[in-house]
């Protein structure tokens, strides 16, 4: 089953700056956020102090680069027609102060990178977790092009909003709204039928999806035994790549 998932809008979505982020910094994120909300109607974030289902961090240690982890979640048991019952529930951006140079060397980012970048990462955090292949888009993958629109976003005299249409294609629709339902050989689930059976029995009611752009999560409880990943999830989407092989189990 391939779905939509996104945030609810019937009230303010909240947001959590970096405790540590600067009077400047706030000012790059402030513009992110509202350059978000112009482009999807009815939303509007509400910026709190300490934890908040979208959080916004910065870290000075792991791979290069911004990332953002979001679940989905979805309610159980899935009967056949009925609605699917799906919505976001929580997002976390890591940002990075800088990146290193040729040699190695730490280089800080400048305003337009910081703005385009968290303003990206913000895109997948909406719901957008894959990259666009080209056009005007901040959720694109190549950082030059996020960062021409970080400067624009940036403009003090005439700011450009952006272009989103994926984004506001994906609000138009309800959360949870399936896009195919593809039928698997025989016994091709029975070891995730087994996962969902453990998790049920200990009173599991709803799992977790995460998915990026090379992998999925499916998680049905803290557990190491309550979890299963699937690789290339868009392949699978576009039938380039079978279940089965796409399948990991820990």
């Amino acid at each position: 089953m391939f779905f939509l998932c996104r945030w609810p809008l019937d009230a303010p979505l909240r947001v959590s700056l970096p405790p540590d982020a600067n009077a400047y910094e706030r000012k790059l994120f402030e513009k992110a956020l509202r350059a978000w909300e112009a482009v999807v109607s009815g939303l509007h974030f509400e910026v709190v102090e300490g934890s908040a289902p979208v959080r916004l961090r910065f870290r000075e240690t792991g791979p290069e680069g911004a990332s953002t982890a979001v679940d989905c979640e979805v309610a159980t048991p899935l009967a056949a027609g009925d609605p699917l019952d799906a919505r976001l529930v929580s997002a976390q951006i890591d940002l990075r102060r800088e990146e290193r140079d040729p040699w190695g060397k730490p280089v800080e980012l400048a305003e337009s990178q910081l703005l385009g970048g968290v303003t990206h990462e913000l895109g997948h955090a909406l719901g957008l977790q894959g990259h666009a292949n080209s056009g005007k888009s901040v959720m694109v993958r190549e950082t030059s092009s996020v960062e021409k629109i970080g400067e624009k976003l940036n403009d003090e005299k005439k700011p450009k909003p952006l272009q989103e249409p994926a984004m506001q294609a994906l609000y138009s629709l309800p959360s949870g709204t399936v896009i195919e339902r593809r039928r698997l050989a025989p016994g091709a689930t029975r070891q995730i039928d087994e996962i969902a059976q453990r998790a049920r029995a200990q009173g599991a009611v709803r799992v977790k999806v995460r998915v990026g752009d090379r992998a999925a999560a499916v998680r049905w409880g803290p557990g190491p035994d309550l979890v299963y990943f699937l690789k290339e999830p868009a392949k699978i989407l576009d039938k380039h790549l079978e279940f089965g092989e796409a399948l990991t189990i820990p």
